[in-house]
């Protein structure tokens, strides 16, 4: 088993609780920590090496976004036997990866229920998915107790970046119910908790509905998709190095801004979900949103 994590995760005690219980199993296992907060081509190539020469046959990726993205991502390298610009775009994974565990750290980019993983690349200034169902893990595990040490700062940007993953699904020309349900839901557990979680970041309740909630999110945009916040958002990060969240915390008033009147309905069901009293017209409580939003 190639447990690939971060730091933090090892200097928690985490990655060796893990590697004790694989071997109480009869599993041997090796610890990596060499994924890079946005990972680039290189970065993962240069830790497929070390995956392919260690021998294993699962993976357990355990951190942030960027640990799974990059976990999904060795796990087709092993069996598809191409490079991965060769696997940047949509359905061009040929063949199912090996098994593979996902364990998130944070509540934001819902990447362990995605088909979808991000790859930077700096020549280009840019952030490109390879998007494929195989990228789906075999197993999903939510604890929120890996998420009570969050610094304030990532717990907020990774929470709007879940949030704007469920509203920019709600409004999306692609929604649909299965979409609507999960993307309303998400809504609702992120804003009823994510000021408790940032100001309070041990309360395992508050903890624990960001990250059912950004697990939703996941859901949602996999059935419904983004649009023009993730759209902007991929250069934006790539060209300045902002980091997703970030980037979709910047964007996300301004985008929602542009298209009220044609999400006004929208809009107005999902001020009921987060909160706003249900009062005055639609187009008042669109406003609202966008307020509450900034």
């Amino acid at each position: 088993m190639f447990i690939l994590t971060q730091p933090s995760i090892v200097s928690l005690g985490y990655a060796d609780q893990i590697k004790e219980g694989l071997a109480k199993k009869g599993i041997s296992s090796e610890v990596n920590t060499d994924i890079q907060p946005e990972p680039t081509e290189q970065n993962i190539e240069q830790v497929f090496q070390l995956f392919s020469e260690g021998g294993h046959d699962a993976i357990l990726g355990i951190g942030g976004g960027s640990v799974l993205d990059a976990a999904k991502i060795l796990s087709v390298l092993k069996t598809n036997e191409k490079p991965i610009s060769a696997l940047i775009g949509t359905n061009l994974v040929e063949k199912p990866g090996v098994p593979l565990v996902l364990i998130p750290t944070t509540s934001g980019t819902g990447s362990e229920v995605t088909p979808n993983a991000i790859v930077t690349f700096p020549e280009k200034e840019l952030k490109i998915g390879i998007v494929s169902p195989y990228l789906l893990p075999s197993l999903v595990i939510l604890d929120p107790v890996l998420t009570t040490g969050l610094p304030k700062a990532i717990t907020a940007a990774t929470g709007m970046d879940a949030f704007t993953h469920a509203l920019e699904s709600y409004i999306s020309n692609k929604a649909n119910p299965f979409s609507d349900m999960f993307a309303l839901e998400s809504m609702r557990l992120i804003s009823s908790s994510i000021q408790q979680a940032y100001h309070h970041g041990d309360n395992l309740e508050a903890r624990e509905k960001m990250l059912i909630g950004a697990m939703y999110g996941g859901m949602a945009l996999t059935s419904a998709g983004t649009a023009a916040v993730h759209a902007m958002a991929y250069p934006l990060g790539g060209k300045y190095k902002i980091s997703h969240g970030v980037a979709n915390s910047m964007l996300l008033p301004h985008v929602t801004a542009f298209n009220a009147d044609h999400v006004t309905d929208r809009l107005s069901d999902v001020a009921g979900v987060i909160g706003i009293e249900p009062k005055g017209s639609k187009s008042s409580q669109a406003e609202r949103v966008i307020r509450k939003i900034e």
